[in-house]
């Protein structure tokens, strides 16, 4: 397991948080309770899987918004996003994965 000395938060919009793990080069993406730890190409793929999402995926009425439902292949209920999740999830990445190559390019 990582220190908390080995993370850096890259970027932070509430509830969504992304960090990078100098150690393990992970990426850890924060959504309210939901936490995933992701390399750079699972990442990659988690953003192609938000960037996808069409209007009929947002079908499940979560106490009055619709939100569409993420699984995966495992035991987890899933995560349910608003339109407006989604969008704040794709920004936070893309601000992260941005400032991740600037430090990349002025610390490595």
């Amino acid at each position: 397991m990582c220190d908390s000395k080995d993370y850096i938060v890259l970027a932070e919009e509430a509830p969504v948080r992304i960090s990078w793990c100098k150690h393990c080069k992970t990426y850890s993406l924060v959504f309210g309770t939901s936490y995933l730890s992701l390399t750079k190409q699972g990442l990659s793929n988690f953003k192609e899987v938000l960037e996808e999402l069409k209007g009929k995926n947002f079908c499940y009425d979560h106490f009055g918004v619709n939100k569409a439902l993420l699984r995966n292949n495992r035991s987890s209920a899933g995560i349910y996003l608003s339109k407006k999740e989604v969008s704040s999830l794709l920004e936070v990445i893309e601000q992260g994965t941005t400032l991740k190559e600037v430090y990349h390019v002025l610390y490595q």
